[in-house]
Order: structure tokens, then C-alpha cells, then sequence
């Protein structure tokens, strides 16, 4: 489901990256979405791919100019064959009228400037809206309606509503939105035009608006289910309305994705900060929500699925101690919390825990340390396979450079420093900027693909031994002795370098 984060977050990409989180969303939406919404989507994909560098913002206005010129191309045929059909009912009026809008409809140069852009986004003073030819049309056809030509008339008013609309076509769509989202004040009050992160936001938000959660009704408004939070699922826009008024039960038989998507949207509620929502208390809703399911799931409540199902509810409606904020590392700390809660509910006593969570430190370590040197091992055997010996070269230089792989004692301030941004800034970036120099990356997307995996594997902070030494390294106090506040806080804050 498409959040404001989600939306900030595909607002910082560029190029390439770009192109892969829109192909993700292509991927949900296919068989769920209109074909309209996917072929524009598609369409800005594409051009993503094709502006490697460029942002989200700066990608915009192509967006607009080649959407509206391909825009530009159907109505030409449309009036086309208006016009043919003019000529046979001898309509001088209706010949002149289109003439008129083919000359005034030209398409715009590929490079113009942002100025050019500005203005015409602004005032589109001689910019033939659609509804305003059908209108005329209307009144022509109107005019004729008693004359024996009058089948004719109604092929040419058909042929008028078949002109490009935001509601029938993926590139008039796009004109719609972009234009949308690059004026400051969408009623075209404003005398420039915004290229900037905001109105990134307001496009991709609008074309991804199928992604955006809706409400639905667990216990159907027609068998007399409340009308309150906890009765209330939020669903993704494509997916309201599909199920109608089937009961609950039945319908997760039907579908059996429903429950892990169900499970996913409880723990991200739980897990969110919703300190800003001051209309929701999360423990309430959560409570209440988990209620309402396992009444409307009663009938196969002994199904080995719904048992699972039902123990997971039980486990989100426990306190909630890893209120996680970042999306990015929301399932790393999920899974992190587990880790830790288990070890201090289990540990009888202080020196218990503090004696485990030493010796999963320890192993967290070598662990961490065992597969950064096979990482370094197979990276620099794959380069010198493929006859990349300088590509090799470079890597062992950073094997043999990296810190990481000395460290053979417990100290934590050095483990959390080297597991910091700042470390990764050292390292990575010029590592990275080393390999795609020496491998021609920016023309070879097979070593685009390898050296980001090369670099997740040699940085491999998304790895869940990986965050939870990172945890472990923050959180001893300056005794030496392990905080299980400090750990609750880490997991909450998300505080690190």
C-alpha cells in the first residue's frame, strides 16, 4: 500500500532505480488496475530508464512533452476522419472548425526550455479542449438533425468523443497529471512552473493512486457491520469493492494472499509511529481490530491456517515496546524485536541475559566477519574469471584495507563505527566509483547488476545478523554491561551513526 513515505521515499530515486520501483508497482497492479493506469505508468518507466541521472522531478516535463506530442498524434487522426466526413455532408462550417484546431495543435519541441514550458503549461491560449469540440460538434450535428444526412452527423459527433480524455487514455493522462503537478496553483493562477520534489510528490501520488488505501468493511455494512475503526481494514484503491458483500470467511477462502497481506498491514500499524494521529488510539484499534477478525473468521477457526493466523493476532495485540519508524528497515527490526524479546523474557536473571546476549555478540561477529571475506573471496575469483584483473585488483586492495575483517576483540565502539553511514561513505562510494570506472558500468548493465550486489554483499547492513550486532554495539552502557532500555530505544529511534 502506497504511503506518504512510500511516496517521499520513490520522490528521492533517480534513473535506474527510479524504473525498478515503478516496475515493482506494475507488478502488483497487472490483473488489478485498469490498463489505462499501467501503460502510463509503464510510460514513465521508460523514461526513468532512459535519463539514468535525472530525479524524479527533472523527469517530469519529458514526461509531459512526449506524452502530449503522442497525444497530439491521435487526435490528428481522429479529426482526420472528421473531417473526411464533413467533406461528404458538405459542412464548409465544420471543414473550416477543424482546419482551424490542426493548425493550432502542434506539437512541442523535445527541448524546449523550462521558461518555454512555463508558459504554456500557464496559459494554453490556443489549446482546443476536448469537451469544448465535442460542444461545438454538437451544435453543428444539432443544426442538421432533420437533414438527410443526419447518420452521418451522428458518425461524425462518435468520432468527436473518441478524442484522447484522462478517463480513456494513458497519454492524455499524464498531460493531465503532469500539468497538474508542476503548476504551483492548479486553477492556473500562478505565473511560473514548480520543477521540485513537491511536485514530484503531487505526480507520482496521483498516478499511483490505485496503490492508495481505502477503507473496507470487515464485517459488510449490509449484515450490520459497524461503521468504526474496528471493523475497519485499510486496502488498496484496485482491490475496494472486488469482494462486495461476500462474508469475510468466505472470501479469504477464495483468496488465500488476504491473511498475509492482513498480518503485513497490523504489524506495520503496530510498528508506525502514530503519535501525530491524534483521532487513533493504536492499542484500541489494534484490540479491536484483531476482535472483529476472529469473530468473522469463526467458521473455519480450525483450519491449521487460521490457528497460525489467530496466534499471530494474539502476538500483535501484545504491548507494543518497537514502535519502528523507517520503512526501509521496518521488517529488519521486526524481526530484530523477536530476537531480543525472546532472549530477555527467557533469561532469568540480569547476569543470565547479559552472559546470552555476550555470546550472541560473539557469534554475530565471526559471522559477520566469516562472510565478509567470502564475499571479498568470490567477488575478486568472478573478476579475475572474466579477464576484469585491474576490477580484481581493486577489490583485494579493499579486502585488504577494510578494518572489519581485524576485528578479533569485543568492542563495541569500533563495531558500531565500523557498521556506520559514515563508514559505508569511506569505503563503498569509492569502491563503487572504482568498479564502475574499471568495468565500463554505465554502458554494461550486467556490471551494473554485479557491482550492486557486489556492494550489498560487501556492505550488507540489510542483513538481519548484520543490524542485530549493530544493536548489540550500541547498547552496552559505559560498564560494559548490556541495557535492555537502550535496546528498546535503538529499536524505536533507530538511533545510529
Amino acid at each position: 500500500m502506497l504511503t506518504k513515505r512510500d511516496v517521499d521515499d520513490l520522490v528521492s530515486l533517480k534513473g535506474k532505480k527510479l524504473a525498478s520501483r515503478l516496475g515493482m508497482y506494475l507488478g502488483q497492479g497487472r490483473g488489478n488496475i485498469s490498463k489505462k493506469h499501467l501503460d502510463a505508468i509503464e510510460f514513465v518507466k521508460l523514461v526513468a530508464k532512459e535519463y539514468p541521472n535525472k530525479t524524479a522531478s527533472e523527469i517530469l516535463p519529458i514526461v509531459y512533452v512526449r506524452a502530449r506530442n503522442k497525444m497530439i498524434l491521435k487526435q490528428a487522426q481522429v479529426y482526420s476522419r472528421i473531417e473526411k466526413l464533413g467533406h461528404s455532408v458538405n459542412s464548409d462550417d465544420l471543414i473550416e472548425y477543424i482546419s482551424q484546431i490542426k493548425k493550432q495543435d502542434k506539437p512541442i519541441p523535445s527541448d524546449i526550455s523550462i521558461e518555454e514550458l512555463s508558459y504554456f503549461l500557464i496559459h494554453k491560449t490556443y489549446i482546443k479542449y476536448r469537451k469544448e469540440v465535442i460542444g461545438t460538434i454538437t451544435k453543428f450535428a444539432k443544426e442538421q438533425s432533420n437533414s438527410q444526412n443526419n447518420e452521418v452527423w451522428k458518425r461524425i459527433f462518435y468520432e468527436s468523443t473518441t478524442l484522447p480524455s484522462s478517463s480513456n487514455d494513458s497519454d492524455a493522462l499524464l498531460v493531465k497529471l503532469v500539468s497538474q503537478a508542476l503548476r504551483l496553483d492548479p486553477k492556473g493562477n500562478n505565473d511560473i512552473v514548480s520543477i521540485n520534489d513537491d511536485a514530484a510528490a503531487v505526480f507520482y501520488s496521483n498516478l499511483l493512486t490505485e496503490f492508495m488505501p481505502t477503507v473496507e468493511h470487515i464485517k459488510p455494512q449490509s449484515s450490520n457491520g459497524a461503521d468504526s475503526s474496528s471493523n475497519f481494514l485499510a486496502v488498496h484503491s484496485h482491490c475496494n469493492g472486488k469482494r462486495s458483500s461476500t462474508p469475510f470467511h468466505e472470501y479469504v477462502l477464495a483468496n488465500a494472499e488476504i491473511l498475509p497481506n492482513v498480518l503485513n498491514y497490523l504489524y506495520y500499524i503496530k510498528t508506525e509511529d502514530l503519535s501525530r494521529a491524534n483521532n487513533i488510539n493504536k492499542v484500541e484499534y489494534l484490540q479491536g481490530i484483531c476482535k472483529t477478525l476472529k469473530e468473522e473468521l469463526a467458521p473455519i477457526a480450525d483450519m491449521g491456517d487460521i490457528k497460525d493466523f489467530f496466534a499471530s493476532l494474539d502476538d500483535i495485540c501484545l504491548a507494543d515496546k518497537t514502535s519502528l519508524r523507517a520503512p526501509e528497515s521496518r521488517a529488519l527490526r521486526l524481526k530484530a524485536a523477536g530476537i531480543f524479546e525472546q532472549k530477555i523474557k527467557s533469561s532469568g536473571s540480569e547476569s543470565t541475559l547479559r552472559k546470552e546476549l555476550d555470546e550472541l555478540y560473539i557469534e554475530l561477529l565471526k559471522s559477520f566477519t566469516q562472510n565478509l571475506h567470502k564475499s571479498y573471496s568470490k567477488t575478486i575469483k568472478q573478476l579475475f574469471q572474466e579477464q576484469n584483473v585491474f576490477a580484481a585488483l581493486a577489490v583485494r586492495h579493499s579486502m585488504q584495507m577494510d578494518e572489519r575483517l581485524k576485528l578479533s576483540k569485543i568492542d563495541s565502539v569500533k563495531v558500531n563505527t565500523m557498521l556506520s553511514d559514515k563508514y559505508k561513505d569511506i569505503y563503498a562510494v569509492p569502491l563503487r566509483a572504482e568498479l564502475e570506472r574499471l568495468l565500463c558500468a554505465d554502458t554494461n548493465d550486467k556490471y551494473v547488476d554485479f557491482i550492486d550486489k557486489t556492494m550489498h554483499d560487501l556492505f550488507p547492513y540489510d542483513n538481519i545478523g548484520v543490524y542485530c550486532l549493530k544493536v548489540l554495539a550500541n547498547c552496552r552502557n559505559e560498564n560494559g554491561i548490556y541495557s535492555v532500555d537502550k535496546i528498546y530505544q535503538t529499536l524505536e529511534k533507530d538511533v545510529f551513526d
